[in-house]
């Protein structure tokens, strides 16, 4: 599973496989309004241990977390995250 949120200035995504943490190497990771491309941002993440973290700069509102990401055996895996800020 994939899940993406945003707290305060850092963005945290999380990718399991029955409950246990998948550390893929991130191809590409932008970040942007669902309804515009004028403020994505390419994301560079840092794996903490259980979590991959990256700085953002986001307002309240929906998001879209658009990534790549390639398994240890080459499998890739794209896919758009839906990440809602709240005020």
């Amino acid at each position: 599973s994939v899940s993406a949120s945003v707290k305060g200035d850092s963005l945290r995504l999380l990718i399991d496989k029955d409950g246990a943490a998948v550390v893929p190497v991130i191809e590409q990771a932008t970040f942007g309004r669902a309804t515009s491309v004028a403020q994505d941002q390419e994301l560079a993440f840092l794996h903490t241990g259980d979590a991959f973290v990256a700085p953002v700069h986001a307002g309240t509102g929906n998001w879209n977390l658009r990534l790549k990401a390639r398994a240890a055996n080459g499998t890739v895996f794209q896919q758009r995250i839906v990440v809602r800020v709240l005020p």
